[in-house]
């Protein structure tokens, strides 16, 4: 049932993709670009004489008489298209493989002509002219087009008001792939199905105002001009915040809006002295406001409540999934404990069971060393026993989860070779989640008892914890010997030389994160022979 929901919510963010891409698809034509086609030739044409000169350099003058000669082959067209000409102030005809187009005199400069354009290619276009001043385009503008009124230039230019709608409809897809997210992971987010909708309102809403029927049917148009849909939206934006009751999501929420208060203000300054239009527009929304006409300033406070939101929302659902994660660790934590702690038992029954058993043959020889009355070899049996019983039963804290695991490593040290020793004074309750302590202890001791076991033949192989209880700190303190080899990375942090890829430095990450949970850092220092790893945590106030 699971894996049937995630792939719904992965469909799902696809169909919700593929219409925002549907919505602004008609938006983003731009085919109707003019294409400036380069002149071959240039020629100033005096007296009849013609003599070719570079058009990008110094025009040349001309006489009484004289006029310049431009000519370009034409592309292949499989349409009808169009030649627009601009840039011609004067005299000037237009010929097409000698036949001509255009003959006439024009005093704007700025005036574009058009002439129709066949099927075809390769044929030899000729410009003559006699511009009447030095002002306008030279050479004069040429240009083919299969749309020569450049209706969709016009628009795909015009349609740069509309970026704060496409801001918004970026907004709306992330919204909803963190909704989707959530519901596939079993904590949907309801709330955020009220920013969805404000953000899905002020992407359409304004475009379909703005172009009307142009790109949209009517109905669209006429539902989307309605006030009653930027109110609710405004009161979806309402709703959202009211149901937020954390004192953290509004102090930082007030953070973000006093900053960008002050550096709209501090734009506005600055565009007022550079005379910009920030500052001006600014100021209209104002007087618009003052005189009662409110739409401007309303659509405006939404847009950015509804990006202040969707910035917070996704700040809310990174710190779920951290919380998540940590949570997932803490267990994962907690579970390794039980499963050492069940080792240990277990160990510790095979243990007695074996006691028992060398206590049975304990018992044989005790009987004849009484018998044959040699009271030294007895008192020498006795003692033995008493060591090994005593080595066996070792305890060095009343706060059970931290025996366990230094029981554990005196295990592991011992299998090893390495000698263990843990001096603890700390009470059963220090105030310390168990998981933390745990975390920081456990990922200490497990290097420890590594890098013991590391140490090369011949030099003594040890592991020493130290925990003491002072001056409202925990201080825990870990030595072992190793083989002097320590990996570190770019900054010149240890990692761990543990085989798992994934396990590097995740150990010292782990140990670090307490540390700085409770006001303190991680000292990590080592020598030829021997790593240390020490911290003290601050004990909280019950």
């Amino acid at each position: 049932m699971k894996k049937a929901v995630n792939w719904l919510c992965v469909a799902a963010f696809a169909l919700c993709c593929a219409l925002v891409w549907l919505f602004f698809a008609p938006l983003m034509e731009t085919g109707g670009t003019l294409p400036v086609l380069d002149w071959e030739t240039a020629e100033l044409v005096e007296g009849g004489a013609a003599e070719s000169f570079d058009m990008y350099s110094e025009r040349p003058e001309t006489g009484l008489d004289g006029y310049y000669r431009f000519t370009l082959e034409l592309p292949v067209r499989e349409e009808l298209m169009y030649i627009v000409l601009n840039g011609v102030a004067g005299e000037c005809a237009l010929y097409l493989d000698g036949a001509e187009l255009y003959s006439g005199r024009t005093s704007d400069y700025s005036a574009m002509m058009r002439f129709d354009l066949e099927p075809g290619g390769g044929e030899l276009l000729a410009l003559e002219c006699r511009p009447e001043s030095a002002e306008g385009v030279f050479p004069p503008m040429i240009q083919i087009t299969d749309d020569p009124d450049s209706e969709r230039e016009t628009i795909g230019y015009a349609n740069y008001y509309a970026i704060p709608a496409g801001a918004m409809a970026i907004v709306f897809v992330l919204l909803t792939g963190f909704f989707l997210l959530g519901i596939a992971g079993g904590r949907a987010n309801w709330r955020l199905a009220l920013i969805i909708f404000a953000s899905a309102e002020l992407s359409a809403g304004p475009l379909i105002t703005g172009f009307g029927t142009r790109f949209f049917p009517v109905w669209a148009s006429d539902v989307f001009n309605q006030p009653l849909l930027e109110t609710l939206c405004l009161i979806a934006v309402a709703a959202y915040l009211a149901l937020h009751r954390s004192r953290r999501f509004w102090r930082t929420w007030g953070l973000i809006t006093a900053a960008s208060a002050g550096a709209l203000l501090l734009a506005c300054g600055v565009s007022a002295l550079a005379g910009g239009p920030l500052a001006s527009n600014a100021a209209m929304l104002v007087s618009q406001a003052a005189s009662g006409y409110y739409r401007n300033l309303v659509y405006w406070l939404t847009f950015y409540l509804v990006l202040v939101c969707a910035l917070l929302s996704a700040w809310e659902i990174a710190s779920a999934f951290a919380a998540a994660r940590a949570e997932k660790s803490a267990l994962e934590l907690k579970n390794r404990l039980v499963m050492e702690n069940y080792r240990s038992v277990e160990s510790k029954l095979r243990k007695d069971a074996e006691l028992r058993h060398e206590f049975a043959h304990l018992l044989t020889v005790i009987d004849a060393y009484a018998k044959a009355g040699d009271c030294a070899a007895l008192e020498r049996c006795i003692s033995g026993w008493r060591e090994d019983s005593d080595a066996s039963q070792a305890r060095f804290t009343e706060h059970i989860a931290v025996n366990a695991m230094l029981q554990d490593a005196a295990g592991r040290a011992r299998a090893d070779g390495a000698a263990f020793s843990a001096s603890v004074m700390m009470p059963r309750e220090p105030g310390i989640p168990d998981e933390d302590l745990c975390r920081l202890i456990m990922n200490m001791l497990d290097n420890a008892c590594e890098g013991a076991a590391r140490t090369p033949p011949g030099k003594a192989r040890f592991v020493r914890v130290q925990i003491r209880d002072s001056g409202g700190f925990l201080a825990v303190s870990c030595a072992n010997s190793f083989d002097g080899n320590v990996a570190t990375d770019a900054r010149g942090e240890p990692l761990s030389t543990k085989d798992e890829p994934e396990a590097h430095g995740f150990g010292l990450a782990q140990m670090r994160a307490v540390a700085e949970k409770y006001s303190s850092v991680l000292d990590i220092s080592w020598t030829g022979s021997v790593f240390k790893v020490q911290t003290a945590l601050k004990l909280r106030a019950e």
